[in-house]
C-alpha cells in the first residue's frame, strides 16, 4: 500500500533528475579526497554524486569536510543515517555545506534539534526531496521551502517540532509530519501548497480535525489520518475536498464509531476509505448512504475489524447487491458472520 502512495511522487522525482542536464555528464572519478572528508564517504559512477556522513559526530567536522576542494559541487544524494545516535552532534548550522547541493537529502535516526535557516540553501534550486525523519528537530527552517523551488517530497516524521507554520510551496506534492505529537491545522496549514497529492498525518494523536483543512486543494489524491484518537461519529464536514479528488482516505486505528451526513465528501469514484480497527456498530442509510453512494469499486469502504451489529441498520446495504459490494467483503459482524452473508429473508422478518 506504501508503494501506491508514494508511486506518483517517485515518478515525478525520476522525470525531474532524468531532465537535469548535469546527469548527462559524466561524474566518475569527481568524488574529493577521500582522506580530507573522512568519515564521510564519497561515491560515483557515470551518472550520480552521493555523499554518506552518517559517521559524522560533531556539525564542526561536518562542516570542515565542505570546505575542502570538491571537482564537483552538485551531488544526488546526502546521508546522515547512523546506526546509533551521537549525542555530539545537535545542529546543522548555517553554511553548514558550502557550495555543494543535493537533489535528496535524507537524515534520519540523529539527536539533531536544530536546522538552521541557511543550512541547506545551496539545494536551493536542484532540492527535489528532504526527507529528516526518527530526529529530536524542534527548529526547522519552515519559512524558506517557498524558496527551494523544485522540492516535490518533504517527509519530517517523527520529530519534535512545538507548533507547525503554514505550508507555504509551488512545487511540493508529498508532504508528511506522522509522529509529531500535539501539531494542529486550520483551514490556512496547506491553503498555500496548492499542488500536495499526498498528505500524511499519522501516529499524532489528532483528536480534532477543524473543517475545510483540505478545501484548496484541487489535487489531492491521499490523506492518511491513521493511528490518531478520532473517537466517536465524524461530524458532517470533517473531510471536504473540493474537486472529488481523494483516492485514498486512511482513518484506521482511531476510536470512530460512526458518520453524521456529509461527513466525508470529496472522494473520487474509484476511492478506498479505510475504516478498519474502529468502533463502527452502526451503518445506518442517512449517515452512510451518501459516502457509499460516491464510490463505485468493489471493497471500497473497509470497514474490517469493527464491532458491527448488523442488525436493521443494513438493510437498506443488504437488499441492494450494488450497494453491498462497495463494503468490503471481508467486514464482519459481532459474531463472526461477515456481512455480506447476513441473510436478507431474516433482516427482513426483523425489520
Amino acid at each position: 500500500m506504501a508503494g501506491l502512495r508514494y508511486l506518483l511522487v517517485w515518478v515525478a522525482l525520476v522525470d525531474a533528475v532524468l531532465a537535469n542536464p548535469a546527469h548527462r555528464r559524466s561524474k566518475a572519478g569527481l568524488c574529493p579526497d577521500e582522506t580530507e572528508i573522512s568519515p564521510c564517504v564519497c561515491t560515483s559512477d557515470n551518472v550520480f554524486l552521493n555523499m554518506d556522513c552518517s559517521d559524522v559526530i560533531s556539525s564542526s567536522r561536518l562542516a570542515e569536510v565542505f570546505q575542502v576542494d570538491f571537482p564537483f559541487s552538485e551531488f544526488n544524494n546526502f546521508t546522515i543515517a547512523p546506526d546509533t545516535p551521537t549525542s555530539t552532534l545537535q545542529d546543522l548550522p548555517s553554511g553548514v555545506f558550502g557550495e555543494v547541493s543535493f537533489e535528496q537529502i535524507f537524515i534520519r535516526n540523529t539527536y539533531i534539534e536544530t536546522i538552521e535557516e541557511e543550512a541547506l540553501t545551496p539545494s536551493m534550486e536542484t532540492l527535489l526531496r528532504l526527507e529528516v525523519t526518527g530526529n529530536r528537530i524542534s527548529v526547522f527552517p519552515f519559512e524558506t521551502i517557498p524558496l527551494y523551488i523544485h522540492l516535490q517530497a518533504l517527509i519530517l516524521d517523527d520529530n519534535l517540532f512545538p507548533f507547525l507554520p503554514d505550508i507555504v510551496s509551488d512545487s511540493l506534492k508529498y508532504l508528511s509530519l506522522s509522529q509529531n505529537i500535539g501539531l494542529t491545522f486550520t483551514v490556512d496549514t496547506f491553503s498555500q501548497a496548492g499542488d500536495l497529492i499526498d498528505i500524511q498525518l499519522a501516529n499524532m494523536e489528532l483528536t480534532y480535525m477543524e473543517q475545510d483543512v483540505f478545501a484548496q486543494l484541487n489535487y489531492i489524491e491521499s490523506i492518511d489520518l491513521s493511528g490518531n484518537k478520532f473517537e466517536g461519529e465524524l461530524e458532517t464536514g470533517f473531510m471536504s475536498v473540493p474537486l472529488d479528488t481523494l483516492r485514498h482516505l486512511y482513518l484506521n486505528d482511531n476510536t470512530i464509531t460512526g458518520i453524521k451526513p456529509q461527513a466525508i465528501t470529496g472522494v473520487d469514484r474509484a476511492a478506498i476509505i479505510d475504516f478498519r480497527g474502529n468502533n463502527i456498530e452502526r451503518l445506518d442509510e442517512e449517515n452512510w448512504s451518501n459516502l457509499v453512494d460516491q464510490v463505485t469499486r468493489n471493497d471500497a469502504i473497509d470497514l474490517r475489524e469493527n464491532p458491527l451489529l448488523c442488525g436493521c441498520d443494513v438493510l437498506w446495504l443488504a437488499q441492494d447487491d450494488a450497494k453491498m459490494v462497495k463494503i468490503h467483503q471481508e467486514s464482519s459482524c459481532v459474531g463472526g458472520m461477515l456481512l455480506h452473508d447476513v441473510p436478507l429473508d431474516a433482516l427482513q422478518d426483523l425489520c
